[in-house]
């Protein structure tokens, strides 16, 4: 890298972090590639699109850390809004100097779409390190969101402090003496009614000479051989 360009290089990651990093360029289009990385690839493209009859378009390549945009010169309508999340690949040509092509994925037919362009004035390096920038700016904002969101959710997950108030222990209010001078005071039993009194001994006589007393089995088979054994005594 020559001292020139590593000034211009340096200046150009500055614009593409504030977003004012610009270049003249010619849009050749885009081509359908079966590869989503590869510098052939990008080679072979910008070669099939310089070989095509279709008149390249002048205008303005603006590069930014959250997308690619080709603004037409003449009628200043947008032709190309890339986002950098979509783009996998860019590259110079080695065969020209001039040209620059990066691969992206199409976001309607998700199939992978190489641009391909001639820089004005300046060389397809400069422009691929430009949008180089733009993907190392990229890659920073995601990590940042990532980092976000891990805090946030461990901050939602952690214990409150100890001070907090469900950690507090609030004292039980006292409980006031009710008085009331209407209230009658519930009947308790004296001690003579507590004390266990012995059992009523005419009652064991009368349990033992009981009318009621169960002389014999209740079961079938023994009210039989009673009967007969009556029977007999009779006779």
């Amino acid at each position: 890298m020559e001292p020139n360009n590593a000034h211009q290089w340096h200046y150009d990651e500055i614009g593409v972090r504030q977003g004012n990093c610009t270049f003249q360029i010619k849009y050749l289009g885009c081509v359908e590639v079966f590869e989503s990385r590869g510098m052939p690839i990008c080679e072979e493209a910008l070669k099939v699109l310089r070989g095509t009859k279709r008149k390249a378009i002048r205008g303005t390549l603006f590069v930014s850390g959250d997308g690619l945009r080709v603004v037409d010169g003449e009628t200043r309508s947008l032709i190309v809004d890339q986002t950098i999340e979509k783009v996998s690949f860019c590259a110079p040509d080695r065969n020209n100097e001039h040209g620059f092509a990066y691969i992206c994925r199409d976001g309607t037919t998700r199939r992978w779409m190489c641009h391909g362009f001639h820089a004005v004035g300046n060389t397809g390096e400069r422009l691929s390190h430009a949008v180089g920038c733009a993907f190392v700016i990229c890659l920073e904002r995601k990590q940042k969101r990532d980092l976000d969101a891990a805090m946030a959710s461990n901050k939602n997950h952690q214990p409150p402090p100890r001070d907090h108030p469900i950690f507090r222990h609030s004292e039980p209010p006292p409980i006031k003496p009710m008085i009331n001078p209407y209230a009658i005071d519930r009947p308790h039993a004296t001690p003579l009614m507590l004390r266990r009194q012995t059992s009523f001994g005419p009652l064991s006589g009368l349990r033992s000479q009981s009318l009621f007393k169960r002389q014999l089995s209740l079961e079938i088979t023994n009210s039989h051989r009673t009967r007969s054994e009556s029977e007999r005594r009779i006779c």
